[in-house]
């Protein structure tokens, strides 16, 4: 059995640190970039600990390089290769450690560019539903048509509210881009492709609101201008009603029942200046062009008779409220005050003050009270 060497506890650190460095320097090489966000995630964790893990070890190897310097400066008969393997450990570790900062900025561009395309995803699927929709073209029947525009209008509001979606993750993919310069090709192309898809969404919306249109033009104008009178005659109903409260709690229920009202109105409102659209349309092709204007008309005036009346009894209400409020704190008030001469006619007699008599009675005034 060999002799052991007194210097072999200073020199195995130095003959074995190179096998952690190997292995941290492997682990960083083939560090790969995620392709989903969730998965980018947890690569950036992982990575995460690795950090960890070598700012753990700092310690142990500037020991380990210090154990050598020492040796070198001692004057050991290896110095030589004691300072070749310390300039490697030293050479090693700072290229690990800058191979990780690079790493983990990567890693994080990464998770930014799998966030923006997660995003665009998200549009996307929501683009495709909204695709079958606006390609269903199952309104043959005159049956419902006015309820079928209603819900196609609907449908064309819904577009341009999320039009902002869109705008939001282009905005988003030009910031990414300016940032982060080698993300232009996938950016770039990620937006060609949601835009075409937008596009084609509102020209299909669009084709299919002019296709029911035109449908039955007539029978459109009809029902909307029935369904139109309808809610108006129940309008009238509720704005001539004597009732605007018997207490703060029904008249508060009647004040968001009238905000309700109100909604209704805004929305009935572009529906009646549409009315207006399809009569000019309808007159072109129809001879009867007197009757459909005198339908729309009444219909438009109608309407605008009834926005005073609905202002009204939004005072009305608002004011039936102010005076339950008042009569309401007033009670509260009177309750708060009337406890203290309750309290006083209880108290104990002894702790009543005694009141003087007054100065012009005499001694016998009290006798002749009770005479």
């Amino acid at each position: 059995c060999p002799p052991f060497h007194p210097q072999w506890p200073h020199l195995q650190p130095l003959l074995l640190e190179p096998c952690g460095s190997a292995l941290q320097e492997y682990m960083l090489s083939h560090t790969e970039m995620p392709g989903t966000l969730e998965m980018a995630e947890g690569a950036i964790k992982k990575h995460e600990d690795i950090m960890t893990t070598m700012e753990a070890n700092e310690e142990k190897i500037n020991s380990v390089v210090d154990s050598g310097n020492k040796l070198v400066a001692e004057g050991n008969v290896h110095s030589d290769k004691i300072q070749d393997k310390v300039d490697s450990i030293n050479q090693r570790h700072t290229k690990n450690r800058d191979a990780a900062r690079d790493v983990t900025a990567r890693l994080r561009d990464n998770r930014e560019l799998q966030e923006f395309l997660q995003d665009c995803q998200e549009l996307t699927l929501w683009i495709n539903e909204k695709m079958l929709t606006a390609q269903d073209m199952s309104y043959d029947e005159a049956r419902n048509l006015h309820s079928k525009w209603q819900k196609h209008q609907a449908f064309m509001a819904e577009l341009g509210s999320n039009k902002d979606w869109l705008d939001t993750i282009h905005k988003e993919g030009e910031q990414l881009m300016a940032a982060k310069p080698d993300t232009e090709p996938v950016v770039r192309e990620k937006l060609k492709e949601l835009h075409t898809l937008w596009d084609e969404l509102e020209s299909t919306t669009k084709t299919k609101a002019q296709c029911l249109f035109d449908a039955n033009r007539a029978e459109l104008f009809n029902q909307s201008c029935t369904d139109l009178d309808a809610w108006l005659d129940t309008l009238v109903l509720q704005l001539h009603s004597d009732d605007h409260g018997k207490d703060l709690t029904s008249v508060s229920i009647l004040l968001k029942k009238q905000q309700i009202l109100e909604n209704q109105v805004e929305v009935r409102q572009k529906e009646v200046a549409e009315l207006k659209g399809q009569a000019q349309a309808l007159g072109q092709e129809d001879s009867n062009t007197v009757e459909v204007d005198s339908k729309q008309k009444r219909v438009e005036e109608r309407f605008r008779e009834l926005l005073q009346p609905l202002r009204e009894r939004r005072n009305k209400l608002t004011a039936s409220k102010e005076r339950h409020q008042f009569n309401r704190d007033l009670e509260d008030e009177i309750v708060s005050y009337g406890v203290y001469p309750r309290q006083a006619s209880l108290a104990p007699y002894h702790t009543l003050n005694p009141v003087p008599p007054s100065p012009q009675s005499s001694p016998g005034s009290t006798g002749s009270l009770s005479h």
